[in-house]
């Protein structure tokens, strides 16, 4: 009875350990390799970017994220139900494994994005996880073709575009089905990796850069990444104050275009395809190698 006493203790501590959920964040500690090091929750003196509004993360009490986190349903009540709430982000650990490899070819219908998994940033960590060197191979159509109905993305998809560095764009849930910006604390770039070491993106990343050095993902102007339905992704933008009205997948026609927008509030990216999806980029984390159509 002993030996099992032990045993089930040993397992509760890996299960906590392993979590980078909230549970495994109370003591502010992001579960490291040594156990000790700790994290700090950013505030919005933190993000220095420019954009329409500041940046306002970590503004809800943790019984607020805990709430947050478990939501499920209609769109619209999430939305209101989480009105204001920002993402939560601390500032990770800093950790080295190799660099950004990104190669983009295309032809007369598709876009090829061959990438090794690892961003062209610093990369940090506010769980136990560390990103690892993969060969994802990405497929985007050059000419989005609309569906009748949108492609919902359910609680069971993970990967729904590629940003322009290659890294992959999360869908809004975790893998406990839980809204993973209320559930999980990323780090200063909206990141963090899963236990395989898929390294993604949960909210608009704040450490994608111009040329200049600029934040890119602040500005509903700029492009930051790829749908898999082949539409554009852009930056950042509040739905109560950006025209036209952002619709239920995220989007809407701008200019004659329709695109996407990273946004404040749930889902964060998309909530929903309007085009056709490349049905094959969801395969990618589990066949792990280059392929072609």
């Amino acid at each position: 009875m002993k030996i099992l006493s032990f045993l089930s203790i040993v397992f509760s501590f890996f299960l906590v350990l392993t979590s980078c959920g909230p549970k495994g964040h109370n003591m502010k500690k992001h579960g490291g390799p040594d156990g000790k090091s700790e994290y700090r929750l950013l505030t919005k003196e933190d993000i220095k970017v420019s954009g329409e509004y500041s940046i306002e993360v970590n503004n809800g009490t943790e019984l607020q994220y805990q709430e947050a986190a478990e939501y499920s349903g209609n769109l619209k009540e999430i939305q209101m139900k989480t009105k204001g709430l920002w993402p939560r982000m601390a500032k990770g650990e800093v950790y080295n494994v190799s660099g950004n490899k990104l190669k983009v070819t295309e032809d007369e219908d598709y876009l090829y994005f061959e990438t090794n998994n690892l961003p062209d940033h610093k990369l940090t960590r506010t769980n136990p996880n560390e990103a690892k060197s993969k060969n994802y191979y990405f497929t985007i159509p050059k000419s989005p073709k609309f569906r009748d109905e949108p492609y919902k993305i359910t609680k069971k998809t993970q990967e729904i575009g590629v940003a322009l560095n290659g890294i992959i764009i999360a869908a809004p849930y975790d893998s406990q089905d839980k809204i993973a910006p209320y559930n999980r604390i990323v780090d200063e770039c909206s990141s963090h990796a899963d236990p395989q070491g898929m390294y993604h993106y949960h909210f608009a990343p704040l450490c994608l850069k111009n040329s200049k050095g600029d934040s890119i993902s602040v500005n509903p102007k700029n492009q930051i990444g790829w749908s898999f339905d082949g539409f554009k992704i852009y930056g950042l933008a509040d739905r109560k104050i950006h025209m036209p009205i952002i619709d239920g997948c995220n989007g809407h026609s701008h200019e004659g275009e329709y695109h996407y927008h990273a946004t404040i509030d749930f889902p964060f990216f998309m909530g929903c395809f309007k085009g056709e999806p490349y049905y094959k980029n969801f395969e990618q984390k589990k066949r792990g190698k280059k392929k072609r159509k």
